[in-house]
């Protein structure tokens, strides 16, 4: 199977490929998550993560593109770095370990946080659950939606 098999949406902009989405039974929605998680298929995870936050995320469809091309590469690097794990049922201290591992190449800590970041809305695509979320912070920045979004992100070339 395709990662594209996966993704019933192309193009646009992502409040139109969360509608695409959306658009598809509950049942269909996790069949096509748990499906790319078994695959390790990081395109797929990718579309399913930027859906998800676009949905669920505390910017919701004005995430920076800045952002989510940290985010796409947070999805990159654990789609590698766990390439021998179950991405839906991960032993107990694998991203424990993932941690120190990215912290033992030297990141800075905010690297490593927008990694983590990342990880969580993986998961949270995949199993269809959503993190707790913090509450919007007083001044917080947001950027308007999708400017350069289909670009940004290495996992979308070719």
């Amino acid at each position: 199977m395709t990662s594209t098999s996966l993704i019933p949406y192309s193009g646009g902009d992502a409040v139109q490929r969360a509608e695409a989405w959306k658009g598809l039974p509950p049942d269909e929605r996790r069949r096509r998550a748990v499906a790319a998680c078994m695959a390790h298929d990081a395109v797929a995870l990718w579309h399913l993560t930027e859906v998800w936050t676009t949905l669920h995320g505390r910017a919701g469809a004005l995430v920076s593109p800045h952002t989510r091309k940290n985010y796409c590469h947070g999805v990159e690097t654990l789609v590698a770095a766990w390439s021998q794990e179950n991405l839906l049922r991960p032993a107990r201290d694998a991203a424990a370990l993932w941690l120190r591992q990215l912290e033992a190449a030297g990141l800075k800590p905010a690297t490593v946080q927008i990694r983590l970041a990342a990880a969580r809305a993986v998961r949270g695509a995949a199993l269809g659950r959503r993190h707790r979320r913090r509450p919007l912070r007083r001044g917080a920045r947001r950027e308007g939606p999708d400017a350069g979004v289909g670009e940004a992100c290495p996992l979308q070339r070719g």
